[in-house]
């Protein structure tokens, strides 16, 4: 009898795995649909490096397109606002930037991650954990396991309503957190003003202007510079058009984790830099190669950048 109830659990455990993932599968899809859909706004905590930080974040989405406004409560004042296809940063004494909108950046505004589970599961195990309490709120909490050591972990607490994240936490391999995010408060279902929206001195200055594009499936040009067998799974995801000095920045996505690939040439005013170096949950290693310094760095672990930087060939 005892052991006919073993079998009994061990098969009841068997066909829960599966289950269990496609159930991790659907708030994953649930959380980049509330991300970009739902209107909502709230204050906001980031911890990173041994540094605390206080945000506020507008968001409005709909049918016209999503519109976003970040700010900082605390330190330097900045903003970060999305709207019409750009973003526009904004710091104290300084004129606004915009650029032009790619799927990218616009995911990373709030660090984090909107994303699709088929392109995650050779690489991440997906796991639901317990229900907690985020922001006065019941959140399901999502964990995306790596499967190599060349990205790190991600626990994501999703409100049991909407799926939308109310914390976010990236850990290393040792389990330890590089870097959080979590809603101190958050307002689900409430539309922004045009004002809050806006933000502050966005028309103020003329602004410099420089488009990213995103590569055209079957039409892409080859770039000048590439990284030869990156990690399994990141591709290139994006590139900038390269300027008259002949620079290149590609990036890099397995997506939920970007790399950043910079090749310019070498210049007297900045001395070449070599090596490894780190903030928090950013890792860069830059190289010098036929007279081009080559910069890499990301929100992944040192030895990702590091595989990435010798990695770096010109065009054959």
């Amino acid at each position: 009898m005892l052991q006919r109830r073993r079998w009994g659990w061990l098969a009841v455990l068997l066909l829960a795995g599966p289950a269990l993932a496609q159930d991790a599968s659907a708030w994953l899809a649930r959380m980049g649909s509330a991300v970009r859909e739902l209107d909502y706004h709230g204050d906001l905590v980031y911890s990173h490096a041994g540094q605390i930080e206080t945000l506020r974040l507008f968001h409005a989405g709909g049918p016209d397109g999503e519109r976003e406004r970040l700010m900082t409560l605390s330190g330097v004042p900045r903003e970060v606002i999305r709207a019409a296809g750009q973003v526009t940063c904004i710091g104290t004494g300084t004129q606004p930037s915009v650029y032009g909108h790619d799927a990218l950046t616009a995911r990373m505004l709030a660090a984090l991650p909107g994303v699709d589970a088929s392109t995650l599961q050779p690489h991440y195990v997906l796991v639901l954990g317990a229900v907690e309490r985020v922001a006065e709120r019941e959140a399901q909490l999502l964990e995306l396991r790596p499967r190599d050591a060349f990205r790190y972990g991600y626990r994501i607490w999703l409100d049991r309503e909407t799926a939308m994240p109310l914390k976010s936490l990236r850990y290393g391999a040792d389990g330890r957190a590089v870097e959080q995010l979590m809603f101190t408060r958050i307002a689900l279902g409430e539309r922004p003003s045009e004002a809050e929206l806006a933000g502050s001195g966005t028309g103020v200055a003329q602004a410099s202007q420089s488009t990213l594009q995103l590569p055209e499936a079957g039409n892409a040009r080859v770039p000048d510079w590439r990284v030869v067998e990156p990690p399994a799974g990141f591709v290139l995801a994006l590139r900038q058009p390269a300027p008259p000095d002949g620079s290149e920045h590609l990036v890099y996505s397995d997506g939920i984790a970007n790399v950043s690939v910079y090749v310019e040439p070498l210049s007297r005013e900045a001395p070449a830099f070599s090596g490894p170096a780190s903030r928090g949950a950013m890792n860069l290693y830059g190289r010098v190669l036929d007279g081009r310094q080559i910069t890499v760095l990301g929100d992944v672990p040192a030895a990702t950048v590091e595989r990435f930087a010798h990695g770096v060939a010109g065009a054959d």
